[in-house]
């Protein structure tokens, strides 16, 4: 039992961050190539931080000057919304939707 739990749960972590950004910050954010994919358009980002391809990831960098609500709303498409958190968190523990 305890094993088919941590075997669902690290799936759960899997698909969960391949799918959205844990969080947003003024700081380094990097992103691998399932959230770059998820992001789509990179130019609204590209307009207000530094972009820095490396191999199929990608690190970003909020410029001086802007703010990080605006960060967020380019990051919006792999943000997830209180809905997909709670379906998560429902799957997680088992609970019908």
């Amino acid at each position: 039992m305890f094993r088919n739990a941590v075997t669902d749960a690290s799936r759960l972590n899997a698909s969960w961050l391949n799918r959205w950004l844990r969080a947003v910050t003024n700081d380094w954010i990097w992103l691998g190539p399932s959230l770059r994919a998820h992001l789509g358009d990179p130019s609204p980002l590209a307009d207000i931080a530094d972009l820095v391809a490396i191999g199929d990831a990608a690190r970003i960098r909020l410029r001086p000057g802007h703010h990080l609500d605006q960060l967020e709303v380019a990051l919006a498409p792999i943000l997830p919304s209180a809905v997909d958190w709670r379906r998560a968190c429902d799957c997680y523990y088992g609970r019908k939707a």
